[in-house]
């Protein structure tokens, strides 16, 4: 029914090789590239998580990316021409959207390897265009990032407090609340911090 929420838990995205490349859009080929089957993992724990972020206008938010692991396109490259040019000719297992801005719809299915998964993290103000046609033709998926459950909550909370994630590495700023308008400065700065809190405790 419209508005219902889905279960307590979350089934995690597959990570598999896909088949080889196409000859015509919308027919796989049954080889798989590098000699490994079309089932065997794309990606394993413990290797460096690939990236495409190519801006060159914040340095600091790109330091704090490879500080935390992730290999990033150069600055002032085509990150999907820089990520399938280092990757066999193919797409990302799984494509994650956080900018939300109409240049980046327009090239994620090009960013995605067939059958693989685009999930949409930032909010768009208003409908971008995409091409549905490539994302068909691919078998790829489009998922939305937004409910979350009580279960949810629960499990992040518990990463924080036994501070599995390392937060530490990630720069944030908590402002008192009445230095409102600074935070909103900081925030626009093009060193800002990840995230810019107000402290509302007391005020």
């Amino acid at each position: 029914m419209p508005g219902s929420r889905r279960g307590p838990s979350r089934s995690p995205l597959p990570c598999t090789r896909p088949a080889g490349p196409t000859s015509s859009p919308g027919r796989r080929s049954s080889s798989s590239a590098a000699g490994r089957s079309a089932s065997s993992p794309r990606w394993s724990p413990g290797e460096p998580v690939r990236g495409g972020s190519s801006s060159s206008s914040r340095p600091a938010r790109r330091a704090t990316t490879e500080r935390c692991g992730f290999e990033l396109a150069p600055p002032d490259v085509d990150p999907v021409a820089w990520f399938r040019s280092t990757n066999d000719n193919e797409g990302a297992d799984v494509v994650f959207d956080a900018a939300g801005h109409p240049a980046v719809a327009a090239v994620l299915p090009a960013a995605a390897r067939e059958t693989g998964s685009i999930v949409l993290v930032a909010v768009y103000k208003t409908p971008p265009p995409v091409d549905l046609r490539a994302i068909c033709f691919a078998e790829q998926r489009i998922i939305g990032a937004r409910v979350y459950t009580r279960r949810d909550f629960a499990d992040a909370v518990s990463l924080l407090v036994g501070d599995e994630l390392d937060l530490a590495r990630l720069p944030v700023a908590v402002l008192p609340l009445e230095s409102v308008a600074e935070a909103f400065e900081l925030a626009q700065a093009a060193d800002a911090p990840i995230k810019v809190l107000l402290q509302t405790a007391g005020a």
